[in-house]
């Protein structure tokens, strides 16, 4: 078994079994990974409310050799947005910015410019955070997306 420790946004969470939560992460050093959070949905649980949508997070977690799914250990809230879900527009762009990052990040690949992207426009939709409109946040990621992925667009001639 290997462990490791970082900083982390959840991009996706589902149930598993009565307590326990599966974790979609970007983390800034190891890329995407994929953790299962035992007992997460306990009252008295170390990650009761901390491994919520949009907050960043520094994490620690082990792996075993041909197992899919690593075994999450400890997590400490690093910043709390949780304000995003106060304003309905501010929420589905963020929620998009998670989805677009889920997309572009590889399994087990760092890509710290990717994470450092999505954790700016993440913080920049927070609620009297920027004076941007929420649709300017959006777009500015989606042009930094696709500027990481290589896929930048012409935008001065069609």
């Amino acid at each position: 078994m290997t462990s490791a420790v970082d900083r982390a946004l959840i991009l996706r969470r589902f149930k598993y079994g009565e307590s326990s939560l599966v974790v979609h992460a970007l983390t800034r050093d190891h890329g995407r990974v994929h953790l299962l959070a035992k007992g997460a949905y306990r009252p008295t649980s170390r990650y009761y409310a901390l491994l919520d949508l949009f907050d960043t997070l520094e994490i620690e977690w082990s792996t075993a050799r041909g197992r899919e799914l690593g075994l999450l250990r400890a997590g400490r809230l690093a910043e709390r947005r949780h304000r995003i879900a106060t304003d309905l527009e501010r929420y589905s762009h963020a929620l998009c910015v998670l989805e677009l990052a889920e997309l572009g990040a590889l399994e087990a690949r760092p890509d710290r410019p990717l994470f450092d992207l999505v954790e700016r426009a993440l913080s920049r939709l927070v609620p009297g955070a920027d004076d941007r409109p929420p649709l300017a946040t959006l777009v500015a990621f989606e042009l930094g997306f696709l500027q990481n992925l290589g896929l930048t667009p012409a935008l001065l001639e069609c």
